[in-house]
């Protein structure tokens, strides 16, 4: 009986830092470890119990408290969906990998105190994915209006907006497949397609920095509206980071 309950002290103490672990994921707002850790205690506590199961008439009552220990786990499990909240930490910790810090920490600023779960892509993400929306679309017209203005003689350069265009309507397309990704809470998909987005963008860049076009003031507005984009998408990339690590 000695070595049972010596094994079950040391389950015992593996579900404790279990739940500890649990306890800082849900505070670093990562989901999918929180679950685990919980399934890794209620585990330990089985292993404990198939020990005092080879003597249960000495150790009903410890059995009888694992049980309570298994409803307590798995009440967390379904509950730590419900209780975390976003905090200034989240929101640093995200926006200090960002391109653009302070883009990052203004748009999500707002969101402090909200509750994070059942769906944190959605409420960390929608945001952000809204504004590279408008703001893809918008540009799209800026730089279709200005292709329209191009005198015909410019053949090469109205190709170029022409092409800048087409790469925007290229990039809506994979932001409207990362939305849609995103109430499924598919962070490493969301993410996936908002780099494809940026490398559209990318691919627009390459067509306005060539000579002679990088001396046109309309195509330097261009570029910055382009690094806008892109800070903007960083910011989703890096929510999606945090909920996928």
């Amino acid at each position: 009986m000695r070595d049972a309950y010596r094994k079950c002290l040391k389950d015992y103490t593996d579900a404790m830092n279990e739940l500890t672990k649990a306890e800082k994921s849900m505070a670093d707002a990562k989901i999918k470890p929180v679950r685990e850790y919980a399934l890794n205690a209620l585990n330990k506590v089985r292993s404990c119990d198939q020990e005092l199961a080879k003597q249960w008439h000495e150790a009903s009552g410890l059995t009888h408290d694992n049980r309570k220990f298994y409803d307590l786990s798995s009440i967390l499990m379904v509950i730590c969906d419900r209780n975390a909240r976003i905090t200034d930490e989240i929101i640093k910790d995200i926006c200090s990998k960002t391109r653009n810090p302070n883009l990052c920490l203004n748009n999500l600023d707002s969101l402090r105190g909200t509750r994070l779960f059942p769906k944190p892509l959605v409420v960390l993400a929608t945001n952000p994915i809204s504004i590279a929306q408008s703001h893809s679309n918008r540009t799209a017209t800026m730089i279709w209006d200005h292709y329209r203005g191009t005198p015909a003689p410019k053949i090469e350069l109205k190709k170029r907006y022409k092409r800048c265009v087409q790469k925007y309507g290229d990039a809506m397309k994979q932001l409207n497949k990362a939305k849609k990704l995103m109430a499924a809470g598919e962070a490493i998909s969301v993410k996936t397609h908002t780099l494809m987005a940026v490398d559209r963008v990318d691919s627009c860049d390459v067509e306005l920095i060539k000579p002679p076009s990088t001396k046109l003031q309309a195509n330097r507005e261009f570029l910055q509206a382009n690094r806008e984009f892109k800070d903007i998408c960083d910011i989703i990339v890096e929510i999606c980071n945090k909920l996928s690590s």
